[in-house]
């Protein structure tokens, strides 16, 4: 008999029985990239000049400023109200913010911030100094010794001040004593208390030798007259 050939769709390795569905084959997917546009950007600004303002240029704007420096010749300065600078001291000034290289508007923030700061130290001492003489008059007022001879210490150091000194000087010495507050520390009070006590209060008179005329002899002795006009001729 004659050789009957296979076809392709015979053959062992590929033939498929005819309840069995085809084999799928995956086909790799190909990702294609997307066309690439260009950028949107936003359209040049325009200077006031009508020139186009490039990023570039933007950018410089942004970047920092050199500092300002020293003027050639500094301004006036505001100082607050009743306040004015000392002789030489506005020279001295300038010549320091001129070393420094201070412009005009960083001298006068510098002047404001040291204004500011020396009226807050000045209240400060106000309101210590009010505080403590607040202190030592209470001291005075509920010590057993002065509070309640307050007046009487008052006028004693009065009379005792005016009897040793001229009134210019007793004049002055209690307005630096209203001046400084030493006037209301106690231990002052004390000091000057004991001193117009010394020149104030009556002390011991001692009493000399015998008057002559006492020593006479009975019968002797002058008359009325006599001792009231020793002068007289018939006193001798």
């Amino acid at each position: 008999m004659p050789e009957t050939s296979q076809t392709p769709a015979d053959s062992n390795s590929s033939a498929t029985s005819p309840n069995t569905a085809p084999a799928t084959q995956t086909t790799p997917q190909t990702t294609s990239s997307p066309a690439t546009t260009p950028e949107a950007s936003s359209p040049p600004a325009a200077t006031a000049e009508g020139a186009t303002t490039t990023t570039a240029s933007i950018l410089n704007e942004d970047a920092p400023k050199t500092p300002e420096g020293a003027p050639e010749k500094y301004t006036d300065w505001k100082l607050p109200d009743g306040m004015e600078f000392a002789d030489g001291q506005r020279e001295a000034v300038e010549k320091l913010f001129k070393d420094i290289n201070i412009s005009q508007s960083n001298g006068q923030r510098l002047l404001d911030y040291y204004h500011e700061n020396l009226n807050k130290a000045n209240s400060s001492l106000v309101d210590f100094y009010t505080k403590k003489q607040d202190e030592w008059r209470e001291q005075i007022k509920n010590d057993p010794t002065l509070g309640p001879r307050v007046n009487e210490i008052k006028q004693n150091f009065s009379r005792a001040l005016d009897a040793t000194v001229s009134p210019e000087i007793a004049s002055a010495f209690k307005e630096a004593m209203d001046y400084t507050g030493a006037g209301n520390h106690p231990a002052f009070v004390k000091v000057m208390d004991a001193w117009a006590k010394m020149l104030t209060e009556g002390r011991h008179v001692g009493g000399g030798a015998p008057s002559p005329a006492g020593q006479r002899q009975t019968g002797t002795r002058p008359s009325a007259a006599q001792a009231m006009y020793p002068t007289l001729p018939s006193s001798g």
